[in-house]
């Protein structure tokens, strides 16, 4: 049997809540800013004696490189109850398996019609993986397309820069 008093203090069932935001770093895009809060108190008496309330809050950032991060975070106890650090500091290792992606184009294999050729990124289509060299089917390639989106009429491209030429 656990006891459940400790140094004067009866521990009964507690009432624990977490809060975290984490936010890109636009200057430097493997980063990311933390922060976190958490908070701990009895659940038969929320809030009620201070000897039972835990509170805290951390500052932290995170990098990743591939499937491995390093979080470095740490903050102040923000109360005087039982389990209330005066500070905590964390230092975290991880490795998240990341989904197949043989193409390199942010689409993971099992959802890639082509996963041996990238995707084209182009706002078209983006969601299939597959290349689209001629959006508009015009036979003008995207590439030399003034109009990649809109095919031209028949017979109304004489220049061939794929848009229908005015009258």
């Amino acid at each position: 049997d656990r006891p459940d008093t400790l140094i004067s203090v009866r521990l009964r069932d507690e009432f624990d809540a977490s809060l975290g935001l984490k936010v890109p770093v636009p200057v430097f895009s493997d980063f990311s800013a933390l922060l976190e809060f958490r908070l701990a108190t009895d659940a038969a008496r929320p809030f009620f004696d201070s000897e039972t309330t835990a509170a805290e809050g951390q500052l932290g950032v995170r990098k990743v490189w591939g499937s491995w991060a390093v979080t470095l975070a740490g903050g102040p106890g923000m109360a005087s109850g039982v389990g209330t650090p005066v500070f905590r500091t964390v230092l975290l290792l991880d490795w998240q398996p990341q989904d197949d992606d043989v193409d390199g184009d942010g689409i993971p294999d099992d959802r890639d019609g082509c996963p041996h050729l990238p995707e084209d990124l182009d706002g078209f289509r983006d969601d299939d993986g597959c290349l689209d060299p001629d959006n508009d089917n015009d036979l003008v390639p995207d590439e030399d397309d003034l109009c990649p989106n809109e095919s031209a009429e028949e017979f109304r491209d004489e220049d061939e820069d794929g848009c229908t030429d005015p009258d």
